[in-house]
């Protein structure tokens, strides 16, 4: 099981319960909140059970059984935080490995590049998980045998390491 797949949901479930916003729920988002903010919770806390379930059945090795739940946490997601949100490239890339893994090439690239373009306006083109998504990428493109594409992916993402680590 890839750890950043749980590492990012396993901060989200941990505020969810604790009731936290973390800038992951509004201030708004209780239970005695107006309407709204209780239908993002209720959303949020509908993805968080069918990530676990997602989670499960990718363990399992039942690819093709987690895909349409992995699809059904991103519309949550994406209905609940907005279309670009982080959380929302966490599950778009959680989807694409999903198509990766079953050799669904085709179906995982773009999942992969929306992701990667969320992180790069989210959270700034140098930040860790724009190098995660360019790894990403990278073994996508090594898969697919398109070795050219690979080299400045892999650059790209080794520099933004540098970087991080330099602070």
């Amino acid at each position: 099981m890839d750890t950043q797949f749980r590492s990012r949901w396993s901060w989200l479930i941990l505020l969810l319960l604790l009731g936290g916003t973390g800038g992951v729920l509004p201030a708004s988002a209780s239970e005695e909140g107006p309407p709204q903010a209780a239908g993002q919770a209720a959303a949020l806390e509908e993805a968080k059970r069918l990530h676990a379930e997602t989670a499960t059945l990718y363990e399992a090795g039942q690819y093709a059984a987690a895909l349409p739940v992995a699809q059904q946490v991103l519309a949550l997601v994406e209905q609940a935080l907005g279309p670009a949100h982080p959380d929302v490239a966490d599950s778009l890339k959680t989807l694409a490995r999903l198509y990766q893994d079953q050799g669904q090439y085709a179906q995982a690239e773009p999942l992969y590049r929306r992701a990667l373009a969320i992180q790069e306006q989210a959270l700034g083109p140098s930040h860790p998980d724009v190098a995660r998504s360019l790894n990403n990428l990278a073994l996508l493109d090594l898969y697919q045998g398109q070795y050219a594409q690979v080299e400045p992916l892999l650059q790209r993402a080794r520099t933004i390491q540098e970087q991080v680590l330099e602070h």
